[in-house]
């Protein structure tokens, strides 16, 4: 086994200096066995294929400002990019500024080259994005089960490949075998968090797309969500539909929004502020002859700021 401290030469800024530290063995898998940085000219975005792209889930505020950060800046940082049949070119990491830059309508991205096969380039996914902790546990898991179903290979031969502990890799291939492929389609197209996918891994996949309406329906939250997951899970069979028809219990829980302020609770709560302070000055006014041992400069500094608070107020209107 091939420990995940192999790669500790894997630094967060990537997308500016490439390099992998260590080796993963890939002798029975036919790719290549590590890593090259090749540098190149800009690529047409159109000749990028992003296959891979299946394998990550779309945050669309994430996505939102990555799109106005390249409108402002432009491509700040290359894509990495790699060939996996040898010839077109596929997405391994960046997939945000790839699409955005498409919709904006660059004509080139600038691009670092992985050499790898297929297998190199998805362990590259995990290694690039894991390192900077930008992608969860069930984005890991869709990686696996690629490797799992798509490559064949055993779990064994996953951790093996991945310089992980068996345990981690069944860990995250389980939580994505729980899910309905519907879950799954909706959580790629970002209509579904992660969090709430999480929650709905609890049920078994045939009462998923039950709670999966329900939810966006009436627009859960991840902690109303889980209370849907545990009514469905502690009520017996034939009370399901009630639950998920019109589940009370969780709605009736909700606070209603605090009206706005109108303008006159705005106006009552201003002309109460400006009689405290009437008030309190006028107190000041009629104790300051019975106080001794006044610091004069501490009394005048304190009316001075006082009275510029005042004339601030007084310049905003134009009376």
């Amino acid at each position: 086994m091939y420990p995940h401290a192999g790669f500790a030469g894997v630094r967060a800024r990537l997308s500016e200096i490439f390099h992998l530290g260590g080796m993963v063995n890939m002798a029975n898998t036919g790719a290549v066995s590590d890593f090259i940085e090749v540098p190149t000219d800009a690529l047409v975005s159109a000749d990028i294929g992003d296959r891979y792209g299946n394998l990550r889930l779309i945050n669309p505020g994430a996505y939102a400002a990555m799109e106005r950060s390249i409108a402002q800046y432009g491509q700040v940082t290359p894509v990495v990019v790699g060939q996996p049949t040898g010839s077109k070119y596929e997405m391994v990491d960046g997939f945000k500024r790839y699409r955005a830059s498409k919709k904006l309508g660059l004509k080139s991205l600038s691009c670092r080259v992985l050499k790898g096969k297929d297998r190199a380039l998805k362990s590259a996914m995990l290694y690039l994005n894991t390192q900077i902790s930008s992608i969860g546990d069930l984005e890991q898991g869709m990686i696996i089960q690629s490797f799992y179903k798509e490559d064949g290979l055993s779990q064994v031969e996953i951790a093996k490949l991945l310089g992980r502990h068996k345990s981690w890799v069944s860990r995250r291939l389980s939580l994505v075998e729980r899910l309905s492929d519907e879950v799954i389609e909706q959580m790629r197209l970002g209509l579904v968090s992660s969090s709430i996918g999480r929650e709905l891994a609890l049920l078994p996949c045939g009462n998923q797309r039950g709670a999966l309406k329900t939810l966006q329906k009436y627009r859960f939250t991840v902690r109303e969500t889980a209370r849907l997951v545990s009514l469905l899970m502690n009520q017996p069979a034939w009370n399901h539909e009630t639950i998920l028809n019109f589940p009370e219990e969780i709605l009736s829980a909700r606070q209603s929004p605090r009206p706005k302020k109108s303008v006159m609770d705005s106006l009552t709560k201003f002309y109460g502020d400006l009689s405290t302070i009437e008030r309190l000055c006028t107190g000041c006014a009629a104790n300051c002859s019975q106080l001794s041992n006044l610091d004069e400069q501490k009394v005048l500094s304190g009316i001075e700021r006082i009275t510029d608070v005042l004339t601030e107020i007084r310049k905003q209107f134009s009376f």
